[in-house]
């Protein structure tokens, strides 16, 4: 059931249906409470299987700007957190990206950074590989928002020392939007040489991959991102605007 669930929310988050997504997770999640069977699962797997789904259902309803009841939610997850041993710092993690988060779509991107900073100071040093990994590119994209590119860099660059390791565990796709997003800050910077250079890589280096369905966003964003690279004051053209409206989730 729990394996299922994890899988069919997978499948509305690929397809961007968050409000979908979160319309199956909680009767389900409440389901599972209900009927004791995280109870069932022993200490440790209860506290990792509910912290998950209660971190999914939060990020489902901030993303379908579904804030009330993300906080409520929210509530929920940080009780969790709070009762079981808070040394279990990958789970601390996820709880406190899917805190800031909400923050950021709330307005309140300063919270969210100083949430995910003082994280980093306090536990980064005693997270897995993969989990370090998530850590800096969750920092690259707040401070990209905030419009701190030289930090949004830095912590991108810090990824690529586990690209190998976590490849296995994230997948390739993930691999590749982390670079198209390390491009796309290298153009923010001005730095177009490097920008394009990162583009040429991942058109060659992913190429096969680029003709399947799941890489459709990717391959559809990739010439307009190379030609935004060429012509910077195409960002402002209505029509060009017209043809990227659908690659923002």
């Amino acid at each position: 059931f729990f394996n299922i669930t994890v899988i069919v929310y997978r499948s509305y988050v690929e397809h961007q249906d968050y409000a979908g997504a979160a319309r199956y997770l909680i009767p389900r999640y409440e389901k599972l409470e209900k009927e004791g069977v995280f109870a069932q699962m022993g200490a440790a797997n209860s506290y990792a299987n509910r912290s998950f789904l209660l971190t999914k259902i939060m990020y489902a309803l901030t993303r379908s700007k579904q804030f009330s009841t993300a906080r409520h939610y929210a509530g929920l997850l940080l009780k969790e957190v709070n009762r079981h041993d808070r040394n279990n710092t990958s789970a601390l993690l996820y709880a406190v990206a899917a805190l800031a988060n909400l923050n950021t779509y709330t307005g309140a991107l300063d919270k969210a950074i100083l949430l995910m900073e003082g994280f980093s100071r306090t536990q980064g040093r005693k997270l897995p590989v993969k989990d370090t990994h998530a850590l800096y590119v969750n920092m690259a994209g707040l401070y990209f928002m905030k419009g701190e590119i030289k930090k949004a860099i830095q912590m991108m660059s810090r990824t690529h020392a586990s690209e190998g390791e976590v490849i296995k565990v994230v997948g390739i796709k993930e691999i590749v939007l982390e670079k198209l997003m390390e491009a796309i800050l290298y153009f923010e910077s001005g730095d177009y040489d490097y920008a394009d250079t990162l583009i040429r890589t991942i058109k060659r280096k992913y190429k096969k991959l680029m003709v399947q369905d799941g890489f459709m966003q990717i391959r559809s964003f990739l010439p307009v991102l190379t030609r935004l690279n060429k012509i910077p004051d195409a960002a402002v053209d209505s029509d060009f605007k017209k043809s990227t409206h659908y690659l923002i989730p």
